[in-house]
């Protein structure tokens, strides 16, 4: 699962890394061009868990982990992981600090990891929006 998840967020980051040097994005070429899939996955195993629980992998078989519908699920979560991740990083680095300073230290991490938890926080309470745009795994 964390190999299929990773592979899902390099697809959406590199996607969407082309899509910003397209659209002459600077910021946002920079935050996706350091660490980004590493983090995209780090911000989707955040959100996973707290959509599907903390022990949901151990609950999920391997013919639901493998299917093709899981796939389609996890780029809806890589995509919203990503946005959430970019917009954090936008934040932090809106603060005066490098990207590539941002992505080497474990204390901003936990900073971007609470705006996360916070953006899940107030999202969760859309129960239909969540529902459709992040069905459980």
């Amino acid at each position: 699962m964390v190999w299929q998840a990773a592979s899902v967020a390099a697809d959406v980051v590199k996607s969407e890394l082309e899509q910003a040097v397209q659209k002459q994005s600077h910021e946002r070429v920079a935050i996706l061009k350091r660490g980004a899939k590493f983090f995209v996955v780090a911000a989707m195993a955040t959100i996973l868990h707290e959509r599907n629980g903390k022990t949901f992998l151990n609950k999920l078989p391997g013919d639901v982990a493998v299917s093709r519908a899981t796939g389609q699920r996890l780029k809806n979560y890589a995509t919203i992981a990503l946005e959430w991740y970019v917009e954090a990083m936008q934040e932090v680095t809106g603060a005066g600090l490098e990207v590539s300073t941002v992505v080497r230290s474990q204390d901003n991490w936990a900073k971007i990891r609470q705006k996360l938890e916070a953006k899940w926080k107030v999202y969760s309470l859309a129960k239909h929006v969540v529902e459709d745009a992040l069905p459980k795994l």
